[in-house]
């Protein structure tokens, strides 16, 4: 063998040994069998998926993430709105609102932060030093919902003098464009599409109807009222083509979500769907194109897809979280993030595909539907919450990741949210592989010095 033989193989090897050493870290990924789940599924970077933890001077009222997770809003009880870049727990900027702020929201573009306070307030976000744009004041009253269309062209909002406020958002010099006239309580849960053409809008709690505009009038395209039921939450999918709402009685305790055609002005009803007595449904949420829902509510998280045959929706699982109070969709409606309060405190992370969650992180702290979001692709999470077991309170934003892929061998278990997918069961770890190339590197070296030793005995 000659010398440069010699060298070749010694550094073949050195090369084996770094890829496993490098490597040998990975030891929980796992392998989902083709006999139940052909997904990805995704947890924790290095068994946690904590990005960063900031503790906030006060109670996060609001919570909202960019498209791709790399803007992140939250609004205080100090006053003031928040901007951080997904790299650092230290803000870009900060602006006071001078009041309550009681939602904010991100446009897709990454561009813009609308919010709802006693103004309505547009921010340019990467204008680090002046990120201020504009603010519109109703006199007396204050701004209880916010959303804002993908580009921030139209930024509609809902106001405690019970109206619905449509505003273009990149007209700084005049952004209001029409109110409608006054409906039967603080308009408090409001959401548009995507681009900015049509827009859903409820008195949550205080009044029993649902509103649905399209941005040209503020003459509603239509309304829903149910006798006997009173609206609790509503969504639009992004693509503006479906209406979800949870609707509940009172009295008999009787719950049902019904889904909407957004454009149909006669008969808007799509699909009516009666839950069990005492079903409960505290929060919704709908994927981009309305193929998914989520519904949470009496500990369980439950999502559903839209048949290809006909407009029903399908329940495929459901997971069982104490306390589960909140939950969010991503908009390509892959991963499910929900979350608990009172004794559990903790988020939970779900694939599609599984009713056993991905991973559960303790956030220490009760949630509320605004302080939870999810970026589009599901890639990262933020949750605001407030330590109350502490004296005094601390008020924690949270920013979490999905996590780096494992392969995971499904059991096909149904426990959702309860074990935190922490279970091993079917595992293959491929640090075991890793392990194996370091052995076989091990040996070749020892085979190469004694070969090297013989070479130069001869």
């Amino acid at each position: 063998m000659t010398k440069k033989n010699k060298s070749i193989n010694f550094i073949f090897v050195l090369l084996i040994l770094l890829f496993a050493l490098n490597e040998i870290s990975f030891t929980n990924t796992r392998l989902v069998g083709r006999n139940d789940y052909s997904e990805l599924k995704v947890p924790s970077i290095s068994n946690t998926p904590l990005v960063w933890n900031r503790e906030m001077p006060e109670n996060i009222r609001s919570v909202a993430i960019s498209s791709n997770g790399t803007f992140i809003a939250a609004g205080c009880d100090d006053n003031r709105i928040y901007c951080f870049n997904k790299s650092s727990s230290t803000p870009l900027w900060f602006y006071d609102v001078g009041g309550n702020v009681y939602e904010v929201a991100i446009s897709l573009d990454e561009c813009y932060i609308a919010v709802a306070a006693a103004n309505i307030y547009m921010f340019n976000i990467t204008n680090i030093a002046s990120p201020f744009l504009w603010s519109y004041p109703v006199g007396g009253q204050s701004f209880r919902s916010v959303a804002i269309s993908a580009n921030g062209s139209y930024v509609v909002a809902g106001c405690s003098d019970n109206r619905v406020y449509l505003f273009n958002g990149t007209n700084n010099a005049n952004p209001y464009l029409w109110s409608t006239s006054p409906t039967e309580g603080d308009i408090n849960d409001i959401s548009i599409s995507s681009d900015g053409n049509y827009m859903v809008a409820i008195c949550r709690w205080s009044g029993d109807t649902i509103y649905a505009f399209q941005k040209s009038s503020s003459t509603p395209m239509w309304t829903y009222q149910e006798s006997g039921f009173v609206p609790v939450s509503v969504e639009i999918s992004a693509d503006g083509q479906f209406v979800i709402a949870h609707i509940t009685n009172m009295v008999s305790e009787v719950n049902k979500i019904h889904i909407f055609n957004t454009t149909n002005n006669v008969s808007p009803l799509l699909w009516p769907h009666t839950l069990d007595t005492d079903d409960f449904i505290a929060t919704l949420s709908i994927s981009f194109n309305g193929d998914y829902f989520v519904a949470c509510g009496n500990w369980r998280v439950r999502l559903f897809n839209k048949s290809i045959s006909s407009p029903t929706w399908n329940n495929l699982w459901e997971a069982t979280i104490e306390a589960a109070s909140v939950v969010k969709i991503s908009a390509d409606g892959n991963y499910i993030i929900a979350g608990s309060g009172n004794e559990n405190k903790k988020v939970y992370l779900f694939h599609k595909s599984h009713s056993s969650s991905l991973w559960s992180y303790p956030i220490r702290g009760l949630l509320d539907y605004n302080q939870l979001a999810i970026s589009s692709d599901g890639e990262y999470i933020v949750t605001g919450c407030t330590d109350t077991d502490q004296v005094p309170n601390e008020h924690n934003l949270f920013l979490l990741t999905r996590g780096l892929p494992q392969i995971i061998v499904s059991n096909g278990g149904s426990d959702g949210g309860g074990n935190g997918g922490s279970s091993d069961s079917g595992v293959i770890p491929f640090g075991n592989y890793y392990i194996l190339f370091m052995v076989l590197g091990i040996i070749l070296l020892i085979t190469h010095i004694k070969r090297k030793v013989v070479f130069k005995t001869n």
